[in-house]
């Protein structure tokens, strides 16, 4: 929500085919996307949607489906216990 209030349109974006991150992106009211089996073809649709190069754009993942859109944004960002190729 503190991005949205500073003009940054956060996603949530799974490879899973999860309800639950539905309900909590509509309880957020940020933008959902659930099963995404190519995440960086994801990110790129909502660079052109948006208007922005992918350098504009901030990505945190965790895991193996996470690393190609972690080396093609501007900030990749991953947590501590993430899987050893991220970090």
């Amino acid at each position: 929500k503190l991005l949205q209030q500073h003009g940054i349109h956060p996603v949530l974006i799974t490879a899973r085919n999860s309800q639950s991150a539905l309900k909590r992106g509509a309880d957020l009211g940020i933008d959902t996307q659930i099963a995404v089996g190519d995440k960086l073809a994801s990110v790129q649709a909502l660079c052109a949607q948006h208007g922005i190069g992918l350098e504009q754009v901030a990505f945190m993942g965790d895991d193996l489906p996470d690393l190609a859109p972690l080396g093609a944004v501007g900030l990749a960002v991953a947590p501590a216990n993430a899987h050893p190729w991220i970090a």
